[in-house]
């Protein structure tokens, strides 16, 4: 007998359940059940394959005939008889399968399918619908179609996103409502029980889309986020697209107040709390104009110890030091030792950033022994007026504190010391609200005065306190910041022009902008040639492109405006220049936007283009003789290093574009962690291949995108960029050592900056500049950080933005400003842009105890907190994922790093804040 093959007759069984499929017309019953072995057979074949599943073998021949049977049979029979849904299923299954190339079979039978029976063929068969339904509504979408496909398809997807939503596949559903503009159905699908998952994945996928369409991902967020009232998080995406309407209805929608106080804090932390004074009860205001910050710092510098003020001195650990042999100024039993003005400057601004927030000092105590003298009265010109300013900059978030000292510096005769006490309530009052108007009474009050201290002192007073806020500014300021802005000092000029930038920043379409703009034309078509030797000109790029704030591509049109000509005279077209780039940094902040960065990027390439171009034209205009032969070895090494050490020197331009680009990079690209890789990368090549005026910028884009992180690879780089021949890039990268490790005390940057210290103590300038890195690494005593992003980079404070790139572009010329008595004043806007980098938590019983929250007890809540490195669990299965690793156990309070992420610990207790930073009031757990 011959042995039958088992693959022939499992075809032959196939082949009769198509050929009963078939016979529908004729018995539909029998049909019906063979349609049902059939589906059996597909469903059965195994999650794991080896081989091809005999179901697909057999049917394979079959397809084509039951794919044009579904087709006709669709035209007899009722849309939703049983027969042709399950038919419908089971061809666009297959389809998958069978179907190659593009041709949407899948999408084109599922349209004829029951939604019940496609969901039972598994999450892949619904991913592979999804990215057909998306192609087609992007066709038609593209062509206008409003027909009835349109509303199939959108029937389909609101089928298909509860399936995606119940098995955890954020991506997905992300991917197909983003595609086919259906971001709205999420809002109605979503659940409690996986709200986080699908925000997180949002808010995450959001930040790598160019505006305007990730507004629609963050809008999503908020409206998710208040679908199960939770508000903290509604209130961040909000701030995330600047919707303010947004932010007002949040806040109408709050009655608790735990609730409200957290509320209140993240809004203090974003640099907006003074203008929702009106949303909050009055026990609040206490905290929305940060006046809790010095009450939080001081004591939290109790519980951890650190409540000892320090002295320059003891941060820079180097008495052994001599300035180019002028002994430096040490406090005795007698009084002061004599020292050098440089060194006195660096050590009236590095005295305050050490114990910026914490009021009276050991440096500035009441002198005694013999002599008597106080070191404010021991500093000549223009270092009085920086000594007394640091007074206002140790009394930070402290208005109160500063008026019972700066007073009587304002009584005195010496207009020094008037213009420092001018600016140092401006600096207390930066950030708060000036109930009594100090600054504006103080200006007022001197305003006639002439002297430069007075005049500088009162335009930055007014640009601190009145930062962003030109709708508030009152008209007795404008007229005088107008009046100085047509002085004929250049300087003077100049820091007008720098107040007018700051206080209407991003006011791209006001009066203001148009009236800096004649004066810029002015300088630039004009007097420049008068004007170009002052350092106060500098300062006219900046002050347009603040303007510019966050206009994105409003600024195309006004870039030609500022266009250099080609024959305009170098330092002219290098002002202009750096106009061009200032204003598309500010235009793009924190955008991110890849297109932008690469226009940058081949701008600069342009520029050094352009520099080889014009050395080469020089040397063919003056031919150098021939170069007699160095002698090799050790001497041959160090004549080679002073040459080329006297020509850097030779070579350094005014108003270099390359400061404002490389500044323009960090600002668009600092926020985002893919961009800060890409960015500190794309350094390493500028290193390599860039030229000397490149690489003096090095140290600004550093500063900006590891601001608060001291990782390894950025402080290698700025340990190899301060020892360069080059003095700007030297000095720059020493302070920019300290900033990066700002308020961290990093053990291993303290004793690279000792060690430079030392290495540098034959040269004032370079000493000074080591000596300002340590002053940044010990940062309000190891408790304070320049850090300008917080909720975890989500959000960035405009106006510490602002204050830290103010002082970054003047570090960009930093021999020509911070080495110079009066522009060592532009070290202070670093002070503005301080925050404690303190997290704290206070038991909600506090906040509804207290009358007023001045009265709250920080320690009332003091509990178990993970601090350690962020894990991205983004799209991750598992409902308890740990957000940090390589944590250690602490109690609170504990300081943050911009590195460190923190959480909770105690399961008993429970965070009103998604995000543990700054403040955090927590409730206890109910026990069930």
């Amino acid at each position: 007998m011959i042995a039958t093959d088992p693959n022939e007759e499992e075809q032959t069984r196939y082949d009769e359940l198509v050929e009963k499929i078939l016979n529908f017309r004729n018995n539909a019953e029998a049909a019906h059940e063979s349609l049902n072995q059939l589906k059996d057979e597909i469903e059965a074949i195994p999650g794991s394959l080896t081989q091809v599943p005999k179901a697909l073998k057999f049917i394979k021949g079959h397809f084509k005939t039951l794919s044009d049977f579904c087709v006709a049979i669709k035209e007899e029979v009722d849309e939703s008889n049983e027969f042709l849904l399950s038919l419908a299923a089971i061809l666009s299954l297959l389809s998958m399968c069978l179907v190659e190339g593009e041709s949407r079979t899948v999408l084109k039978f599922a349209k004829l399918a029951c939604i019940d029976h496609l969901v039972e063929w598994g999450h892949a068969y619904i991913a592979r619908l999804s990215h057909d339904i998306s192609n087609e509504y992007e066709e038609l979408y593209a062509l206008d179609n409003e027909s009835d496909e349109l509303t199939v398809l959108i029937a389909l997807i609101t089928s298909i996103i509860p399936y995606f939503l119940e098995n955890n596949a954020e991506v997905e559903v992300v991917d197909l409502c983003t595609r086919t503009n259906t971001l709205f159905l999420l809002e109605e699908f979503v659940e409690r029980h996986n709200f986080r998952r699908l925000i997180l994945y949002l808010s995450e996928t959001a930040k790598h889309i160019p505006f305007p369409h990730d507004e629609a991902l963050f809008v999503s967020c908020v409206n998710i986020c208040l679908k199960f009232q939770e508000y903290e998080r509604a209130l961040r995406f909000a701030l995330r697209i600047k919707n303010m309407e947004t932010v007002y209805d949040i806040l109408e929608s709050v009655n608790d107040l735990p609730m409200q106080t957290q509320l209140a804090i993240i809004l203090q932390r974003h640099g907006i709390g003074t203008e929702t004074l009106d949303y909050f009860p009055k026990m609040l205001h206490f905290i929305l104009k940060g006046d809790h910050l010095p009450v939080v710092l001081r004591r939290v510098a109790e519980t951890l110890d650190l409540n000892e003020g320090r002295t320059p001195e003891y941060v820079y650990k180097s008495d052994h030091v001599d300035i180019g042999h002028v002994p430096k100024l040490r406090r005795t039993d007698d009084g002061f030792a004599p020292d050098s003005a440089l060194s006195n400057r660096v050590d009236s601004i590095a005295n305050m950033i050490i114990n910026i927030g914490f009021g009276p000092d050991i440096l500035n105590a009441p002198a005694t022994g013999a002599d008597k003298i106080s070191w404010v009265h021991r500093q000549k010109g223009f270092g009085k007026t920086l000594a007394v300013a640091a007074l206002g900059g140790l009394r930070r978030w402290n208005l109160d504190e500063a008026l019972e000292v700066l007073p009587a510096y304002l009584m005195c005769p010496n207009p020094e010391f008037q213009g420092g006490a001018i600016l140092g309530l401006g600096m207390a009052a930066a950030g708060s609200t000036d109930e009594f108007e100090v600054v504006r009474h103080v200006v007022e009050k001197y305003s006639d005065q002439q002297h430069h201290p007075i005049v500088i002192g009162s335009l930055l007073a007014i640009a601190f306190s009145y930062q962003t806020k030109g709708a508030a500014l009152p008209p007795s300021l404008y007229a005088y910041i107008e009046e100085k802005l047509e002085d004929p000092h250049p300087d003077i000029s100049g820091f007008a022009a720098l107040t007018l930038g700051l206080v209407y920043a991003g006011h791209l379409n006001c009066d203001e902008y148009s009236i800096l703009v004649a004066k810029y034309m002015a300088v630039v078509y004009e007097d420049f040639e008068k004007v170009a030797d002052y350092k106060g000109t500098y300062f006219f790029p900046l002050a347009l492109a603040l303007f510019a704030y966050g206009a994105k591509d409003e600024v195309e049109d006004l870039m030609e405006q500022f266009a250099p000509e080609d024959d305009a005279p170098e330092a002219q077209h290098n002002f202009q220049r750096s106009t061009q780039f200032l204003i598309r940094g500010f235009a793009y902040v924190d955008t991110s936007d890849v297109v932008i960065l690469q226009q940058i990027i081949h701008e600069i390439l342009k520029e050094a283009e352009r520099e080889v171009n014009i050395a080469k034209e020089k040397e063919a205009e003056n031919p150098q003789e021939e170069e007699e032969e160095q002698p090799r070895g050790f001497d041959g090494l160090m004549r080679s290093m002073q040459r080329s050490k006297s020509e850097v020197k030779v070579h350094r331009e005014p108003f270099d574009p390359m400061v404002s680009a490389t500044l323009a990079i960090g600002m668009i690209g600092h926020r985002e962690d893919i961009s800060r890789q890409m960015l500190m990368r794309m350094s390493d090549h500028l290193l390599q291949f860039g030229s000397v005026r490149l690489k003096r910028c090095i140290p600004l884009l550093i500063s900006l995108l590891s601001l608060g992180r001291p990782e390894v690879i950025a402080l290698d780089k700025l340990h190899r960029l301060a020892t360069d021949q080059d003095p700007d890039t030297c000095q720059a990268a020493l302070m920019a050592m300290g900033l990066i490790s700002c308020g961290t005390g990093n053990a291993r940057v303290a004793t690279t900056l000792k060690g430079l210290a030392e290495h540098f103590s034959g040269d004032p300038k370079y000493l000074m500049a080591a000596h300002m890195g340590q002053a940044f690494l010990n940062m309000g005593r190891t408790m304070v950080s320049v850090n300008v992003t917080h909720s975890e980079r989500l959000l960035t404070n405009r106006n510490a933005l602002l204050s830290l790139v103010t002082s970054l572009y003047c570090m960009g010329y930093y021999d020509a400003m911070f080495n110079s008595p009066m522009f060592s004043v532009m070290m202070f806007p670093f002070a503005l842009a301080a925050r404690p980098r303190v997290m704290a938590t206070i038991d909600e019983t506090a906040t509804k105890d207290a009358e007023e929250l001045q009265d709250l007890d920080m320690s009332v809540a003091s509990m178990i907190v993970r601090v350690g490195q962020p894990v991205d669990n983004v799209a991750k299965a598992g409902s308890n994922l740990r957000s940090v690793t390589g944590f250690q156990t602490q109690k609170t309070p504990v300081l943050l790093s911009g590195i460190d992420r923190a959480e909770l610990g105690d399961k008993a207790w429970k965070p009103y804040s998604s995000i543990l930073e700054d403040l955090v009031v927590v409730r206890k757990v109910e026990e069930e």
